[in-house]
Order: structure tokens, then C-alpha cells, then sequence
């Protein structure tokens, strides 16, 4: 077969599927192999996600080197459907050929996050699925902040990263602006973020974070179902969206045949 045919959709899945297994597998065992982990790897079991506890002492914070930052996105929210008004996106870790699919679903379940009730103006949520996490913040100007990470990045950052692009979000577009449209809206400086703070030292203002933290209760919950409003599901979203293509919908379906750990990527 010629190196340059796209192969075919299946193919992509499967490549998928054991691109993220390894990743998340070769994270395991760099734990293991620092006594991080209490967790024992045998077989040829690959773990589906790892939940990391980041270690505070004074003001100093320790930060592990293998983080990853996803999605950064903005959406308007007051009211359904939720709509994204500007986003970066980092597939970087998945081959030409993948990339499309996983950007789709990088915006449907942020967008899913910023249609859920506890998206509201002053509530953070912190959200796991899968080997993924998403991080929430709502405005009082009815949009809401969205990050998609891994497990291992932290709170702090990811809630101090919100802070500061919905600060600079409203001071360039007031609400007049996209209040009563759904314009796609230019803003450069998530993609520069988006870069930046792969580096979670990047970070600034993190103890006025931590004292907002202290005095408000982040939400946390297990799943994307669980952000659902009573009735839903995922599969009938998926089916429904209108930012989906066929091909995506498909790697839904195969994923959930498969009892994938991992719906997203």
C-alpha cells in the first residue's frame, strides 16, 4: 500500500484507539517507575485514566512534565444551544488523518459541558471522562470558559487560566457584540495560551485562585453523563449534533461497540 493513502475509516479507529492506549499506558508506568502509583500494571491491561494529586507546600508548587492542555473555548451559553464563539484546539498528538474527528468531539463535549446547569455565572466545574478532564468557569455576561486537559494538569491553573481569558475575552468583545447572533469571533490569544500554559509554571496570580477556591466550592463531577439534564444521553446528542460529520458519528459508534474507555479520542 502506497504511504500516502489515507487509510481507510477503520484503520483510523483502531489507530486511534491504541494511539491513546499507549499514551495513557506509557503515563502509568513513568508513575510506577517514580513511586507515584499504588496501582500494579499486569497483563496486557492498559489503565483508562489516572487521577494525579498535586502536592502544595506554601506557596510552592510541584508540577509533573507530561501534561497536556487540549481545548480552550468560549461559548455563549444563556440559553440552548450553546454556542462557541471562539476556540484553540491542540491535536498535534494525533496523525493528519485524525485530527478532524478529534476536533469535532474536542467542541461537542465542551459544548455539552457549557449547556449543563452547573455552567452558570460564578460556578467552576471540574469534570472527568475518560483520561480527560474538562474545567469550567461561567461569566456573568452569559458565556462560559472551557478547557479540556488530562487528568495530571492542575486545578489551579486550569481555574487561573479561565480567570484571565474571560477577563480579556469581555474587555475586547462586550456582550452588544455577540449578545443577539452567534458570531465565530476572532481572539489570537487562546491559541498563544494554549501553547503557553502546557507549561503549568506558566501560571500566574495561582494563590488568588487558591483563596477563590477556598471560599467557593468547585463542582465536581464523574462523568459528561452526569452533567446531563434528566432524560438525556449522550448517544441521542451525538446523533442530533449538527457539529458532528458521519465520519465522527461513526467512531462514536465503534467506540461504544468496542467499550472504549475513551469515547472522545
Amino acid at each position: 500500500m502506497d504511504r500516502n493513502t489515507p487509510d481507510t475509516t477503520e484503520k483510523v479507529f483502531d489507530k486511534l484507539y491504541k494511539h491513546l492506549a499507549e499514551i495513557m499506558y506509557q503515563k502509568h508506568a513513568s508513575e510506577l517507575a517514580a513511586g507515584r502509583s499504588g496501582s500494579n500494571v499486569t497483563g496486557h491491561r492498559r489503565p483508562h485514566c489516572l487521577r494525579l494529586q498535586h502536592h502544595f507546600s506554601n506557596t510552592t508548587t510541584f508540577y509533573t512534565t507530561n501534561m497536556k492542555l487540549f481545548y480552550i473555548g468560549i461559548f455563549k451559553n444563556a440559553e440552548k444551544p450553546a454556542h462557541e464563539l471562539v476556540s484553540a484546539k491542540d491535536a498535534s498528538t494525533f496523525s493528519f488523518w485524525e485530527r478532524s474527528t478529534v476536533s469535532e468531539f474536542m467542541t461537542f463535549f465542551s459544548k455539552t459541558v457549557a449547556e449543563s446547569k452547573d455552567a452558570a455565572p460564578g460556578k467552576r466545574q471540574e469534570i472527568y471522562e475518560g483520561p480527560y478532564k474538562f474545567h469550567s468557569l461561567g461569566h456573568n455576561t452569559g458565556i462560559v470558559g472551557i478547557i479540556m486537559s488530562d487528568h495530571e494538569y492542575p486545578l489551579l491553573v486550569a481555574q487561573s487560566l479561565l480567570n484571565k481569558v474571560l477577563d480579556e475575552f469581555t474587555a475586547k468583545y462586550p456582550r452588544s457584540t455577540w449578545s443577539n447572533s452567534n458570531p465565530t469571533l476572532e481572539f489570537s490569544e487562546l491559541t498563544q495560551y494554549l501553547s503557553k500554559y502546557q507549561d503549568p509554571q506558566q501560571a500566574d496570580n495561582i494563590m488568588k485562585i487558591q483563596k477563590e477556591l477556598d471560599e467557593t466550592k468547585v463542582i465536581l463531577h464523574k462523568t459528561i453523563e452526569s452533567v446531563l439534564e434528566r432524560g438525556e444521553k449522550i448517544d441521542d446528542l451525538v446523533a442530533k449534533s449538527q457539529g458532528l460529520s458521519d465520519t465522527s458519528r461513526m467512531f462514536y459508534t465503534k467506540a461504544k461497540q468496542q467499550n472504549s474507555c475513551c469515547v472522545l479520542m
